[in-house]
């Protein structure tokens, strides 16, 4: 798990719960399997999931595709900033400056 370690001890549990596969989003032909939970009164008793493989669904591949990337994004970029801040580096505070002054801090 590498730089997600310390993110998953913290919060204790995964935060996303995908179970989703995309192979070669953007052929012709592309593959999504998903898992899916039937959702009814069995499901705090019973673990009922089943896969759904779709076939040739472009546009469903891609958007898959986009989420797993977004959700890797997230916890890659909240992991870069846990390290940074470890390390005594600037970390991002979700402020951003309404000037170029920024640019003398980077170069």
């Amino acid at each position: 798990m590498g730089d997600f370690e310390a993110e998953i001890l913290k919060l204790g549990t995964a935060v996303v719960h995908d179970k989703i596969v995309v192979i070669d989003p953007v052929v012709e032909k592309p593959v999504v399997a998903i898992g899916v939970t039937i959702s009814d009164t069995r499901l705090p008793y019973e673990n009922d999931e089943n896969l759904a493989v779709i076939r040739n669904n472009k546009a469903l591949a891609r958007a898959c595709a986009v989420h797993i990337l977004d959700v890797y994004d997230h916890h890659r970029c909240r992991a870069c900033a846990s390290k940074n801040k470890l390390e005594g580096k600037p970390v991002f505070t979700g402020h951003i400056d309404v000037d170029d002054r920024w640019l003398a801090r980077v170069v």
